[in-house]
């Protein structure tokens, strides 16, 4: 099975929980998974991981948080193109546009982008099914990678 890199950054948890059930997917369906806050992951380390989700909430006037996930995702940019990715957050107001100009961005870098999750406040009940079923869709995509790495 191919490893997965669940990243993120979140402010009052509930991105956090996102990460968490992305991660239990991902382990569930047979991945390796490794978690990481966002200022713990660097893109040196990509080239560990088949697939890699990332998450940081809207901030701001929907955006990324600028401080430490915005950093990140600047240093990732160029190394994305080929590479599974997801993108997911959770969202307090607005309809999460910081998610669609995310996707957008992921598009332009190159990357294989598997899925984006966005969820208004907390996940609960059908969120967190949908969190989950991310996370088995990532450790799919990851298997595939490792399959064609291995070849």
């Amino acid at each position: 099975m191919g490893a997965v890199a669940v990243v993120y950054w979140s402010g009052k948890g509930n991105t956090e929980k996102m990460a968490r059930l992305i991660a239990r997917g991902a382990g569930n369906a047979g991945a390796t998974v490794a978690i990481f806050e966002a200022q713990d992951f660097h893109a040196s380390m990509l080239d560990k991981y088949d697939a890699v989700a990332l998450g940081c909430p809207a901030m701001g006037v929907e955006q990324l948080e600028k401080t430490t996930f915005e950093p990140l995702m600047k240093s990732l940019d160029e190394h994305v193109a080929g590479r599974g990715v997801a993108v997911f957050g959770s969202f307090g107001f607005g309809v999460g546009e910081w998610i669609d100009t995310w996707e957008q961005r992921m598009l332009a870098d190159g990357a294989n982008l598997v899925a984006t999750l966005k969820v208004n406040g907390e996940p609960e009940g059908s969120q967190e099914d949908r969190c989950v079923a991310l996370g088995e869709q990532l450790a799919r995509v990851a298997e595939q990678e490792g399959l064609r790495e291995a070849v």
